[in-house]
């Protein structure tokens, strides 16, 4: 893969989620994260999800919420029996990758 489908500027992540191929780009508490972009429970694309107050990434479609340091869902969408599907979410947590700050550049590798 060329690297420039790796990157993503400083000030674009600054403004909110960003989609980077197959991975959502984002900061919170001052940390960036690069998660996997397609939500466990309905593949919902992350990239137009949210942060909460408690720093976790919000899919758009049912609510479900992820831990941006793990992949691993916090809650599960907000359906009937979010409960077991959470616990299935978790058997495969969102792929965390590591994202490095070049100037006003992020490179996920």
């Amino acid at each position: 893969m060329a690297e420039s489908e790796q990157t993503v500027a400083v000030g674009d992540v600054s403004r909110g989620l960003v989609a980077v191929n197959d991975y959502v780009v984002g900061i919170t508490r001052g940390e960036y994260f690069a998660l996997t972009r397609w939500c466990r429970h309905s593949r919902g694309d992350l990239a137009r999800g949210s942060i909460d107050a408690d720093g976790c990434l919000v899919c758009p479609v049912h609510g479900a919420r992820y831990d941006v340091r793990s992949g691993r869902a916090v809650d599960g969408p907000k359906v009937p029996g979010g409960g077991l599907i959470k616990r299935m979410m978790n058997r495969h947590p969102l792929e965390r990758r590591p994202v490095d700050v070049e100037g006003e550049t992020l490179r996920i590798r």
